[in-house]
């Protein structure tokens, strides 16, 4: 099994919570199905066609933060669009607080994607390390652009969960053995409910809540499932979302 691992660069990011309403909260990290928007945007997929062939069944994806991450609010000014009407000649404005994420310089998150379609794994890896893209990328909305900068094309050797291991990506709470995780490390975690998959009417067929680490540190804790150790300089041990 190999694994394109590409970081993704940007100077603002928005990644909305599935779940908010009056304003609009942002994760921390990139969800599942953000990263496979972006890799269809790197692939030439249009919107809302892509759900089946990447589906988490099928494509592999998990994120680790790579820069310092803040969070600010600001307010945006939206047109209220009451009637089809209000389109065309609009009236009224509506304010909203808006999360945006910011860094000293950027925000760089490292991606890493496996496709059982072997086709699929090398074109993607072919577009990245030639600094391709077929479609523009963004950061989760589309003021914010972004690029990819190739990592690698690496072996994934997988693991039985005998033992405690240092993890690096985001952990679904329901893989930890028992009360395994460990807490005496100086560490500040989050645990967010995020979308994982979508059906091909493109509605949220699974959501999850993560645990990770808000400024990329592994966190040390024993699986129920396999894990995979990245054949890299870096050895790191993830899990896929």
């Amino acid at each position: 099994m190999k694994a394109v691992v590409f970081d993704l660069v940007g100077k603002f990011a928005h990644f909305r919570k599935f779940y908010t309403n009056s304003s609009s909260l942002s994760y921390l990290i990139p969800p599942r199905t953000t990263l496979q928007g972006v890799c269809a945007a790197i692939l030439g997929y249009e919107r809302d066609t892509y759900y089946e062939k990447l589906s988490k069944e099928r494509f592999s994806l998990t994120v680790t933060i790579k820069s310092t991450i803040r969070r600010i609010m600001q307010t945006v000014n939206y047109i209220s669009i009451k009637n089809e009407n209000d389109i065309y000649k609009y009236t009224e404005h509506t304010q909203i607080p808006f999360e945006i994420l910011c860094g000293d310089d950027e925000i760089r998150y490292r991606v890493y994607a496996s496709h059982k379609d072997e086709e699929i794994n090398l074109k993607l890896y072919s577009m990245i390390k030639d600094n391709q893209t077929e479609l523009p990328l963004y950061m989760g909305c589309a003021p914010f652009s972004c690029v990819t900068e190739f990592v690698g094309f690496f072996d994934l050797y997988k693991k039985e969960p005998n033992q405690s291991i240092e993890l690096h990506t985001p952990l679904n709470i329901k893989e930890i053995e028992g009360k395994s995780l460990d807490f005496s490390q100086e560490l500040s975690l989050i645990k967010e409910r995020m979308p994982a998959d979508f059906t091909k009417e493109r509605s949220c067929c699974e959501v999850n809540s993560y645990i990770y680490e808000e400024t990329g540190k592994p966190v040390y804790v024993k699986l129920k499932s396999p894990y995979y150790q990245v054949d890299s300089n870096e050895s790191e041990n993830i899990i896929f979302m």
